[in-house]
């Protein structure tokens, strides 16, 4: 992975991870139902957030000289993930 993608899909699990951390923290706090899922929408944003990084990285890394060719399987592969984001 170049390092500019995987800086920020480090970047932003972290965060996910901590913002995870808190969820659970508020879960067993029996904070405001409203409150914690907030705070697991903004997890879901971060995690989405890798998602198209990788797939950036990959669009641009990976598939650039398999995209100039007839090679189908990197047209399926984007079409599996833009899927699996939805």
């Amino acid at each position: 992975m170049a390092t500019q993608y995987k800086q920020r899909a480090s970047l932003s699990t972290k965060k996910a991870i901590g913002q995870l951390k808190k969820v659970l923290s508020m879960i067993e706090g029996e904070d405001y139902c409203m409150d914690i899922v907030q705070q697991v929408r903004a997890v879901k944003g971060l995690l989405d957030s890798v998602s198209l990084t990788i797939l950036e990285n990959h669009m641009v890394n990976c598939s650039k000289n398999s995209l100039s060719g007839k090679d189908r399987k990197v047209v399926d592969e984007m079409m599996l993930a833009f899927k699996a984001m939805r």
